[in-house]
Parts: C-alpha cells; sequence; structure tokens
C-alpha cells in the first residue's frame, strides 16, 4: 500500500491563517505602542522646554528674561519679553502627533520667564492632547514658574 507524507493543502491554509491572524494581533500592538511613545515624547519635550527656559531666565543668560510660545503643535523659546516672528534667536520645536492648548492667565499663549527670579507672566495649564493616541497630559505653571504635570 502507498504511504503519502507531507502537508495537505487544508492543512497549510490553515497554518497560514493562523500567522496571519497572529501577525495582525502583533502588529496592532506595536503601533499602539509607537503611538504612546510619540506622545510621551512630546510631553517630555514640553517638560523639558519649559523647565530649560525657566533655567535660562533664573541664570540671566544674556542677561535678559526668556519666554516660551505656544502654538497648537510648536512650542517657541524665545529670548527677550516680546516674541518677535524673525529673531534669529527663536528655537521652534515641533510636536507630532499632538495638539498643544494653553489655558493661561489672561487667555495670553505665551510665557516670560523673569531674569534672576525665574517667576512667570503668566500661570495656568498647558494641556498637550494626543492625536493618534488617546491621551491628555495637564502642564500646572505656578506663580513661582515651577511646573507640574500629570
Amino acid at each position: 500500500m502507498y504511504k503519502r507524507s507531507g502537508f495537505t493543502i487544508i492543512e497549510i491554509l490553515i497554518v497560514v491563517a493562523i500567522a496571519l491572524i497572529v501577525v495582525g494581533v502583533l502588529l496592532s500592538g506595536f503601533q499602539n505602542y509607537a503611538r504612546y511613545q510619540g506622545f510621551k515624547a512630546a510631553n517630555a519635550s514640553v517638560a523639558l522646554t519649559l523647565d530649560q527656559v525657566r533655567a535660562d531666565a533664573k541664570v540671566a543668560l544674556q542677561d535678559r528674561n526668556h519666554g516660551v510660545k505656544f502654538a497648537s503643535d510648536q512650542i517657541t523659546t524665545y529670548v527677550g519679553d516680546v516674541y518677535s516672528v524673525g529673531d534669529s534667536s527663536n528655537v521652534v520645536v515641533t510636536l507630532d502627533g499632538v495638539t498643544i492648548i494653553p489655558n493661561l492667565t489672561n487667555g495670553t499663549t505665551e510665557v516670560v520667564f523673569g531674569k534672576v527670579n525665574g517667576f512667570p507672566s503668566a500661570t495656568g495649564t498647558i494641556q498637550v492632547v494626543g492625536n493618534n493616541y488617546n491621551g491628555t497630559t495637564t502642564f500646572t505653571l505656578t506663580e513661582a514658574g515651577v511646573v507640574h504635570y500629570e
């Protein structure tokens, strides 16, 4: 009698289908993780930028105040009392995948930290809302210039 060896086409199709399902689940998890990491990176950029600008003001770098201007997906740091669009010392950081919502005193979108004392010109909150990741981080800027976030 003749004995067959190998796999039938049905067995191969079942194995391929199971492998595709596993790859789909892993790929979905990886994409969610990548979005989360992008959201965390944007939050870290906001926190580090605020801390750095305040530190620059406190040490009176360039003997001037230092400020931060918030736009929907950008943070611009500047030197001086007022933001000027064309100033060559401005540093613009674009944050991908998030929207920045400043809720500062008097509805302003910028904060100037005083030289030496580091006190901010405005207090309130800055929200970072994920566009690709379902998350929101709220940064609170106190009267002393300290930034807390959750």
